[in-house]
């Protein structure tokens, strides 16, 4: 069977657990006493996720609020496949299986949930475990390019399943159940596909980018957003005249590593873009983008170029902003980027992207509560030498 593509969708996978302030409780509705393992991980502390998952829960501002519990649309999340030797299977095997996200969940009295869910909004078992445990607001441990797994189980003869070498470890439970984050686009031998059609998946040459990406008020000052100018939320390469400079996957910025990953395909009228660039260290972060775009902009030699795009604004510092409904032009620095040679083409793209209505759902408030910001993001970006 190969990979298939899969979006988010309310399809259950398997719940960590609910942590109230008595204990855990598990998938049976029997709450587990300090100290024991349950096989769905126990504090008894009332201390929450932290207290066991084994990584920190973010800052409410934090770079991977993917979503909330409040209704938060699923379809925020950009398209994303995985090997379909990790579909669900016998969860008493250990095998390692896979979902769109790991989330880390919490309530203000006090309880936390966490899971392997399709649906970055909600733990699949909300409200079947334990009625009066939230409502929770949750975030995906994940970035929006990865996917989220979880290998191993409790007893002896579970077998020791080991993850894909490029995923990375998000906790382990004291039973030995371990949850991960890995990167989309991994294929086991099969066609790999996206929401328009196959992706040949030949070998290609080292992608690199420039990106100058933004976030900040709409140009009215709407109130709604929480920064009075433009932030620098992701910086690779340098912006030269008359085409910027870029950085290839696996490169640095200012001493830092960076990755770039890019699928420009030709489909229909125009192309199917995935595009993913981060810097690591302080200040770092993260800008993605995916969805159809039109031709006419390459053809033409004009600035338009898709609209209906999804947008992934992140950083270390600022936090992660995202919409579904951004739009695509063909320009830089405002104007119309060269129609020999520039534009898109299959394996790469030259444009900018605007996503006046971005939303971070992971706010602290001066009460320590969550609220939402609103703002324009926006950025100049290039990709080339994608697959």
């Amino acid at each position: 069977m190969s990979a298939r593509h899969r979006l988010s969708a309310a399809t259950a996978m398997v719940t960590m657990c609910v942590i109230t302030m008595s204990g855990c409780v598990g998938p049976t509705g029997a709450s587990s006493s300090a100290g024991e393992d349950n096989g769905e991980s126990d504090s008894g502390t009332g201390q929450g996720l932290d207290a066991w998952v084994g990584v920190g829960k973010p800052a409410p501002n934090g770079p991977d609020g993917a979503g909330t519990g409040d209704g938060n649309p699923a379809a925020l999340l950009p398209a994303c496949t995985w090997p379909s030797s990790l579909d669900p299977a016998d969860a008493s095997s250990g095998q390692c299986r896979a979902a769109r996200a790991v989330l880390s969940c919490s309530s203000a009295n006090g309880s936390g949930e966490g899971c392997l869910s399709d649906d970055p909004t909600q733990c699949p078992t909300t409200g079947l475990i334990c009625v009066s445990c939230g409502p929770f607001t949750c975030h995906d441990q994940c970035e929006p390019s990865e996917y989220g797994l979880v290998c191993g189980g409790i007893g002896p003869s579970v077998s020791a399943a080991q993850p894909p070498s490029d995923c990375r470890s998000v906790g382990v439970t004291p039973g030995g159940t371990a949850f991960y984050c890995c990167p989309c686009g991994a294929d086991d031998g099969g066609p790999e596909t996206t929401d328009y059609g196959p992706i040949d998946s030949a070998p290609t040459p080292n992608a690199d980018a420039f990106v100058a990406a933004y976030v900040g008020p709409a140009s009215d000052a709407d109130a709604r957003c929480g920064f009075s100018s433009d932030q620098a939320f992701v910086q690779i390469g340098s912006p030269t005249v008359p085409a910027p400079n870029t950085v290839l996957d696996g490169g640095s910025q200012a001493g830092n590593p960076v990755n770039v990953t890019c699928k420009v395909d030709a489909s229909g009228d125009g192309f199917d873009i995935l595009l993913t660039a981060g810097v690591d260290g302080f200040g770092g972060g993260e800008f993605s983008v995916s969805g159809h775009i039109t031709a006419e902009g390459s053809s033409e030699g004009t600035s338009d170029g898709g609209t209906g795009v999804f947008g992934f604004f992140s950083n270390a510092l600022y936090g992660s902003f995202s919409a579904s409904s951004c739009t695509i032009a063909l320009t830089y620095d405002g104007s119309p980027v060269p129609a020999a040679g520039g534009g898109i083409a299959p394996g790469r793209i030259w444009g900018h992207i605007d996503c006046p209505d971005a939303l971070d759902t992971l706010v602290e408030t001066a009460d320590g509560g969550v609220t939402t910001s609103t703002c324009n993001g926006h950025a100049d970006f290039l990709f080339e030498d994608c697959q």
